[in-house]
């Protein structure tokens, strides 16, 4: 990588919006430039938390793709892109995460319902070695309304990701009642293990969720 492109990587991180348009405005290129593991800038100011930096990029010739938009939050975009294709629903960004796990991890459920309308699975997981699926980021997020909707969908209540941890691993570590209860109601497995050995009960108690802990043991 360059020093422009790491420079550029930077100001991202930092949500430094001046340097950014500075380094845009310098190398032109920069705008339409690619991240070693093929995501764009655009995505990974989503990713560091400053979605105010798309318009920066859009502002100097960027078109964002459906990754970008669903990241960001851009419905009208994102719809647009459904009517030309459907099958976009079905799709994986270019570092690996189903289009409905970006909307999900970002907390846009509208996105999220509009590509499960449109055939995306549920069950899809990250095609890197975070094997993330859909229903992971919405436990991560505490989202049980989401949680809901995927079970409901048909997302596996047992689904691994990295480090052998299922989704009730996640919920319990938080101590999230509703979401181990919405879990448990669709079947999830209370005896699985992390890559480390721990059961769900195991991860509640460190984190000092006794009660919960305890539940999940009988």
């Amino acid at each position: 990588m360059s020093a422009a492109p790491e420079a550029l990587a930077a100001a991202i991180r930092k949500g430094d919006t001046r340097a950014v348009e500075a380094l845009l405005d310098a190398d032109p290129a920069l705008v339409n430039a690619r991240r070693p593991d093929g995501s764009s800038y655009v995505l990974y100011a989503v990713y560091c938390g400053h979605a105010r930096l798309v318009n920066v990029f859009k502002e100097r010739g960027r078109a964002i793709d459906l990754f970008e938009a669903t990241a960001a939050g851009d419905a009208p975009a994102v719809r647009a892109f459904l009517a030309a294709d459907p099958g976009a629903a079905k799709t994986f960004s270019p570092d690996g995460f189903p289009v409905l796990g970006l909307a999900v991890f970002f907390g846009h459920a509208t996105l999220a319902d509009l590509f499960l309308a449109a055939g995306a699975d549920p069950c899809a997981a990250s095609t890197n070695a975070m094997r993330v699926a859909p229903l992971h980021s919405a436990t991560s997020r505490g989202d049980a309304a989401m949680v809901r909707t995927l079970l409901e969908k048909g997302a596996n209540p047992d689904a691994t990701q990295q480090g052998g941890w299922t989704v009730l691993h996640n919920a319990a570590a938080q101590g999230n009642l509703e979401v181990v209860r919405l879990l448990r109601a669709h079947g999830a497995d209370l005896s699985a293990r992390t890559d480390d050995g721990k059961t769900a009960a195991d991860l509640a108690a460190e984190r000092g969720h006794a009660v919960l802990a305890e539940s999940l043991r009988g």
